[in-house]
């Protein structure tokens, strides 16, 4: 009698988690319809709806921890979805997204399942033994592309990333950005050079986007028209990476930093709004004045604000 009545209550309360686990009415490849479509289209509020974000203003993201899914809009158009696994680290209120993933891609996918999903012409990102990116640009219609992220955490698929491409990508992207990509250098390349030497495939491919320093000396390299200094531990390996928006004074020769235009971790820009930065990462590890401090494995992420707007990024070994 006592296992009859815990088989029932095993069984009600699977199927009451199925009934909360609401499954997205926009799903799998209908996803990438969404890109690049006005904020208040049809299926733009039908996905909408099911995030239950009603929010009124124009640039601002559609967002749902508990349904792991977040709309980024700018002037009011979307440009990009985010799809969220449990236990990410972007934030612990994120849940699993309910739904398919575009391309039959699906969170229990291991990194080579994914490979086969997407494709050969795929850049990859990271290290697969911890923070690992595969990224790839497909067509989205003639005149459009987008670019899909697939980032796993040791293994483990935790997000899938939409980009609109507007123009495709041949015109979408800065003339720097297109270059970093096309030699293998991604944002998050900068959470795998902090303690290494100098000589480590991420750094030089960076480096190679760079061309020669302004100034360089044992413990620090300036590259001061690109916004970019590197400082250096007693032993060599990279201690830190400062990415500036500009204006910003060097130290050296009274020369002022230029604004910094390659990728940045996450695909976060300097162009982001505090409000904004802080919808798509979540709220930080810890924060000190105007620098907020999110953390990935052995790095602190520090972004710091003048007002709204960044002033500059930083990339260090945690404290």
């Amino acid at each position: 009698m006592i296992f009859r009545i815990q088989l029932i209550f095993l069984l009600c309360t699977s199927v009451c988690f199925v009934l909360n686990a609401q499954e997205s009415p926009v799903q799998g490849d209908e996803l990438l319809k969404i890109l690049g479509q006005p904020r208040n289209s049809e299926i733009a509020t039908k996905l909408n709806n099911f995030i239950g974000n009603k929010e009124s203003k124009e640039d601002i993201s559609f967002l749902n921890y508990g349904k792991g899914v977040q709309v980024n809009i700018e002037r009011s158009i979307v440009k990009g979805i985010d799809l969220y696994n449990d236990n990410n680290p972007y934030s612990t209120e994120f849940k699993k997204f309910h739904g398919k993933l575009p391309l039959e891609i699906a969170f229990e996918n291991t990194i080579f399942q994914v490979k086969q999903k997407i494709g050969e012409g795929f850049e990859s990102s990271g290290e697969v033994s911890s923070s690992y990116q595969l990224i790839k640009v497909f067509k989205l219609n003639e005149n459009d592309d987008y670019r899909m992220t697939v980032e796993f955490s040791t293994g483990r698929l935790i997000m899938v990333s939409l980009s609109f491409i507007e123009g495709g990508a041949g015109g979408a992207d800065t003339p720097e950005k297109q270059q970093s990509a096309s030699k293998g250098f991604y944002g998050n390349d900068f959470f795998t050079m902090i303690r290494k030497n100098q000589y480590n495939l991420e750094f030089t491919r960076f480096r190679e986007i760079l061309g020669y320093p302004t100034f360089e000396n044992r413990s620090r390299k300036l590259w001061v028209e690109q916004g970019v200094e590197v400082t250096f531990s007693a032993d060599g390996s990279i201690a830190g990476i400062s990415l500036y928006s500009g204006g910003q004074p060097s130290n050296h020769q009274g020369m002022n930093f230029s604004p910094y235009l390659l990728d940045l971790p996450y695909g976060i820009r300097m162009e982001n709004t505090k409000s904004a930065l802080m919808k798509k990462l979540g709220q930080p590890h810890s924060q000190v004045g105007s620098t907020v401090i999110y953390k990935e494995r052995h790095v602190d992420f520090q972004i710091a604000f003048k007002g709204e707007k960044i002033d500059f990024v930083k990339i260090s070994l945690a404290e």
